[in-house]
């Protein structure tokens, strides 16, 4: 039993390729349990690790502003101000550490969002050129 290299799914010996992400497996390799890497569990971890964290900034945040600007906590104004001013520098150190540590993940999102953006591009370009062709045979037959 073997495991991928790019996304540690479970693969019969003789796979050449991976069925869940394609990628190419070397044939003499000895990909077993053992040499599994951690960089295939990461992904999940990594996506719950990121919610908590901004889950952390945004209530920390909130606490802070409510505590400081609004007195919302009455008497107790204060201690709120410096238990959320902890939680938000808690949740945003533990989120710059995450997307530091991984930078493979921040440049595929913005691969991604590049790829999106660039399809969007091409489609709005072809409306346009679309739309000025209708416009172009709508004057030359209304004459």
């Amino acid at each position: 039993m073997k495991y991928c290299t790019k996304c540690g799914h479970r693969l019969n010996d003789e796979d050449s390729f991976c069925s869940r992400c394609g990628a190419v497996q070397e044939k003499n390799r000895n990909n077993s349990s053992k040499n599994y890497s951690k960089k295939a569990k990461q992904p999940k971890i990594m996506g719950n690790l990121l919610c908590i964290s901004i889950a952390m900034t945004c209530i920390g945040g909130l606490v802070t502003y409510l505590s400081v600007f609004h007195n919302f906590f009455g008497g107790l104004s204060g201690f709120a101000a410096v238990v959320g001013g902890f939680i938000l520098l808690a949740g945003f150190t533990m989120l710059i550490m995450l997307l530091g540590d991984n930078p493979e993940v921040i440049d595929k999102s913005f691969e991604e969002s590049r790829a999106r953006q660039e399809k969007e591009w091409e489609i709005r370009r072809a409306n346009r050129i679309w739309n000025e062709e209708q416009r172009n045979n709508d004057r030359r037959y209304k004459k």
